[in-house]
């Protein structure tokens, strides 16, 4: 696995949601970012989710799994439908792996519940 910065940082296999090139991956693309956001809320189908972008439904499937495969989000399936929702857990979770790679220092505050 590739590492964004020189020096050695755990590998976030260690960590229980995602892999960090995938999480980087996921979150480099708006209409990505986007779609985390909007699922933030509640859960959405691929139908719901297409109203907000002006792109095909296959393209926001394609989306959706590269946000699954980060596990940022998780699905629900009813009959013939899925819906999505946001995985928080695992969007804290990454969110502070790149704190703890970036800036070590911030990020023991952050897990200490500094607020200074």
């Amino acid at each position: 696995m590739g590492s964004l910065v020189t020096g050695h940082h755990p590998p976030i296999s260690q960590v229980t949601c995602c892999d960090f090139d995938d999480f980087v991956k996921a979150m480099a693309d708006e209409t990505r970012q986007r779609i985390l956001g909007l699922l933030q809320g509640d859960e959405m189908s691929v139908g719901e989710l297409k109203e907000h972008f002006p792109v095909t439904q296959p393209t926001i499937s394609h989306h959706l799994a590269l946000l699954r495969r980060a596990n940022l989000i998780v699905a629900r399936h009813a009959g013939r439908q899925t819906f999505y929702r946001a995985n928080p857990v695992c969007v804290v979770e990454c969110c502070q792996e790149i704190l703890s790679r970036f800036n070590p220092s911030l990020a023991e505050k952050v897990k200490a519940g500094d607020k200074s």
